[in-house]
């Protein structure tokens, strides 16, 4: 797992927010550093309001060939508005919500094996491929901010 090393490299682009680079992204990097924590956020509450009971695996080829590659598309997803922001993003609410994820990423650490999340396109994922999603998806995100920044 890389999400503490992630982790460590949002918070050292905290204070480049505002920036952007339209040939990149339409959205500057502290748009990206919100969805990144919305999302390990939300996550993390789904692992730890689970049921592992009602875990079932089931075949799913666009999960396979991401988790595979390691990677998601540029362009190739839309998100949930739940991991939207819909305000203004500012920078003591990324640093609010930095310091949740850190806490809930240690919380889900020692969880059940089948405790479960239920992605809008991989289908169910229990633990070990919930992290595995994180840091594809965290990943994702960063290689959008450095190429803003580069």
């Amino acid at each position: 797992m890389h999400l503490e090393s992630y982790m460590i490299e949002l918070e050292n682009n905290l204070d480049n927010n505002e920036c952007i680079n339209i040939s990149v992204s339409s959205k500057p990097i502290g748009w990206h550093i919100d969805h990144i924590l919305k999302v390990n956020n939300a996550v993390a509450y789904a692992l730890l309001k689970s049921n592992p009971n009602e875990y079932k695996y089931s075949f799913n080829l666009v999960r396979m060939y991401v988790f595979m590659r390691n990677s998601i598309p540029r362009g190739s997803g839309k998100a949930p508005k739940t991991v939207i922001a819909t305000e203004e993003i500012l920078l003591p609410n990324l640093e609010a919500q930095l310091a949740e994820t850190k806490k809930l990423m240690t919380q889900i650490q020692n969880l059940p094996t089948k405790s479960n999340f239920k992605h809008p396109y991989f289908g169910m994922l229990k633990l070990k491929k919930t992290f595995k999603f994180l840091d594809i998806h965290t990943l994702h995100h960063l290689k959008i901010i450095r190429d803003i920044l580069h």
